[in-house]
């Protein structure tokens, strides 16, 4: 009886980490932001939707029969939804191409394989380099980690760009004011992983390619 509950226990984590990993928390937050948004376009009270946001009474959100979800419909959903999609493709898509253009304009394979070169070079096999090389791969695994925060805030940041401005499309100059400033904040979101990638978690991954023998591979975390 034990072992069947334990099986099941088990399946309910796998089921639950791969629902994470396809739909995590921060996107989840997201979600429910473009909800709101969604929503708040078609109450015409106010000249601009985020003036209406400010005046959003909180415990209306939870009262779904006569509270601010209850004229909620199919449609806002799958608006909402879509809304985010197209910031995680748009987000992915300028990446990758920024990430490509930045490769070929800095030669980040010659570079990386000078790097790789260098260290292979330098390795001795000795308790020395392996303590150095233990020391490269927790700080590549922790910078990779900020280069991957960064670029989940930038990703955020831009899909909540968009949905103000679904909103200006309904309110005025003040939503695309917003739409504006948070896609700026993105940028620089992105422009910050960049660097950190750059500066710090290209170098200890190239390190530890090239103490390793595994060649000179330029990718993002």
């Amino acid at each position: 009886m034990s072992k069947d509950s334990s099986g099941l226990d088990s399946l309910k984590e796998e089921y639950l980490s791969q629902i994470r990993g396809l739909f995590p928390l921060y996107r989840a937050a997201l979600l429910v932001v473009a909800l709101v948004i969604v929503v708040a376009v078609q109450n015409s009270k106010f000249k601009s939707v985020s003036e209406g946001l400010l005046h959003l009474q909180l415990r209306t959100l939870a009262d779904f029969d006569k509270g601010f979800f209850s004229t909620l419909t199919v449609q806002d959903v799958l608006i909402a939804v879509g809304i985010l999609l197209l910031g995680v493709m748009l987000h992915r898509l300028v990446r990758w191409l920024f990430f490509l253009w930045l490769r070929k304009r800095l030669k980040l394979d010659d570079v990386a394989k000078a790097m790789s070169e260098k260290s292979a070079a330098s390795s001795d096999r000795t308790i020395v380099s392996y303590f150095a090389l233990k020391k490269s791969e927790n700080e590549a695994t922790n910078w990779g980690k900020k280069v991957s925060g960064l670029s989940l805030m930038s990703e955020s940041i831009l899909t909540l760009s968009l949905v103000f401005i679904y909103a200006g499309c309904f309110g005025n100059l003040i939503d695309f004011g917003v739409a504006l400033v948070l896609f700026v904040c993105a940028l620089l979101a992105a422009a910050r992983s960049f660097i950190v990638f750059l500066r710090y978690y290209l170098p200890h991954t190239a390190h530890i390619r090239g103490f390793l023998g595994q060649g000179n591979e330029v990718k993002l975390p």
